[in-house]
């Protein structure tokens, strides 16, 4: 886990990937891992609920605000980050 004195840093940088996505292309699998790993760690929470604060974070509670590829690579990243947590 990570110390409480590096949860600000993490949260800036959570801050600071959500402007720069907004003029990117689809976003791919590795890209929702990554975040969703920081707000594990940030918040100390479960894949379910950092998947949760991903989808309102970055899609405002809708499937289309990013588009459709990019949904299916956060679905297929939150597949993959249950996999591996329970293994």
């Amino acid at each position: 886990m990570i110390k409480r004195e590096g949860i600000s840093s993490l949260i800036t940088n959570l801050k600071v990937m959500t402007m720069t996505i907004n003029h990117a292309g689809a976003l791919k699998k590795e890209y929702f891992i990554a975040y969703m790993n920081l707000i594990m760690n940030a918040f100390e929470c479960s894949v379910e609920e950092a998947k949760d604060r991903t989808f309102e974070r970055l899609f405002r509670l809708r499937e289309s605000e990013m588009g459709q590829e990019t949904y299916a690579q956060f679905l297929l990243a939150y597949r993959d980050l249950i996999k591996h947590s329970n293994e």
